[in-house]
C-alpha cells in the first residue's frame, strides 16, 4: 500500500546522475527520497506492506517493478536498514573481525546475514548491525555507487547537528511503524541510543520514563523532541504528554530544502532520518 507519494515538477529523469537517492528499509516498509545537488528534495514515496511477511524481498521487488524512479542511474545511493540487531562500540575498542561477537549478546546472527559498521566521527563510535545477504545483493545488483547504513545513523547525525547543546540534555523520540528510537545527548555528546517495539501509548511512556529514571531527568522540565511517523494527536503522544509535558517537534527542513509539494504534504518532523541522509557528510567510505 502506498502511504505517501510526492514528486516535484523540477525532477528531471535525465538529471539523475546529479541526484542522490536515499532508501529506508524495514521488514514491512520501504521509503525513498531523491535530493538534488543543491540539497533540494525532489521526490518521496512510502510503501507499507503486510507485517506478517517473513521475507520482505518480494515486496521490495514489487516496488522496484512499479516505480520508474527507482530504476534511474543516480550519483549515489544510501540504503538505511531498520533492525533491532544493532549495537554501539567505542571506536578505540572496535575490531572488524569481531562484528558477529558484538551482536551475539543481542541476537545470534544467521549464517545468511552479513554484518556492517557505520562510523560516527563526532562520537567516535561504531554502529554494528546485521542485514540479510540476499537483500544486500538485491540492491548491489540495482545500483553501482551504494552505501549501507543502519537506520539510526542519519537520525543520530541529524539530531547532533540540529539539537546538540553544550548545556544539559537533549532527547529525541523517533517513531516508525511499531517502533520508537530514543536518543539522549548530554552536553552535546551521546549518552544512549536504543530502539524499542511499541504497540500502545503505555509502551512509549514506559520506555521514555525508563530513560528519565536512568539519567535522573526532570519530567516537568526536560524537553522531548519528536520525529517520524506519528501524528500530534496520536495515542502515543497523548499518553506521553500526561507524564512529559514539554514536547516539541523537530524540523527536517533545517538541514535540507523542501520543494513546494513537500511544504504542503509533509509535516516538517516526518521522515527526519530519511530526509537528512545528507547531514551524514563525514562518512570515510564516500
Amino acid at each position: 500500500m502506498i502511504v505517501k507519494e510526492i514528486v516535484e515538477s523540477s525532477l528531471l529523469s535525465e538529471n539523475a546522475a546529479f541526484y542522490e537517492l536515499s532508501i529506508l528499509l524495514g521488514m514491512d516498509s520501504l521509503v525513498f527520497a531523491v535530493v538534488d545537488s543543491r540539497d533540494v528534495l525532489l521526490a518521496l514515496k512510502h510503501w507499507e506492506f503486510e507485517s506478517n511477511v517473513l521475507d520482505p524481498i518480494q515486496n521490495f521487488k514489487s516496488a522496484f517493478t512499479n516505480e520508474p524512479l527507482l530504476g534511474l542511474k543516480f550519483k549515489h545511493v544510501n540504503i538505511g536498514f531498520s533492525t533491532f540487531a544493532y549495537t554501539l562500540i567505542p571506536e578505540k575498542l572496535y575490531q572488524a573481525k569481531e562484528d558477529r561477537h558484538y551482536l551475539k549478546n543481542l541476537v545470534e546472527v544467521p549464517v545468511n546475514e552479513g554484518t556492517f559498521t557505520d562510523y560516527i566521527p563526532s562520537e567516535k563510535i561504531c554502529t554494528v548491525f546485521s542485514m540479510p545477504n540476499h537483500i544486500r545483493e538485491f540492491f548491489i545488483d540495482k545500483y553501482e555507487n551504494i552505501t549501507f547504513y543502519h537506520s539510526t545513523t542519519p537520525l543520530l547525525n541529524s539530531f547532533l547537528k540540529t539539537k546538540a547543546t553544550l548545556e544539559g540534555h537533549s532527547m529525541l523520540l523517533n517513531f516508525t511503524k511499531g517502533m520508537v528510537d530514543i536518543i539522549l545527548l548530554n552536553k552535546g555528546k551521546l549518552k544512549i541510543m536504543n530502539s524499542f517495539q511499541i504497540t500502545t501509548g503505555k509502551d512509549v511512556v514506559y520506555f521514555t520514563l525508563l530513560i528519565f529514571q536512568q539519567f535522573g531527568l526532570n519530567q516537568n522540565q526536560q524537553k522531548v523532541w519528536i520525529a517520524g511517523g506519528v501524528e500530534s494527536d496520536s495515542e502515543y503522544l497523548k499518553a506521553l504528554k500526561n507524564y512529559v509535558p514539554n514536547i516539541d517537534f523537530l524540523n527536517s527542513y533545517e538541514l535540507i530544502k523542501p520543494g513546494h509539494k513537500f511544504l504542503t504534504h509533509v509535516k516538517p518532523y516526518q521522515y527526519f532520518n530519511l530526509l537528512n541522509f545528507r547531514a551524514y557528510t563525514n562518512d570515510p567510505r564516500l
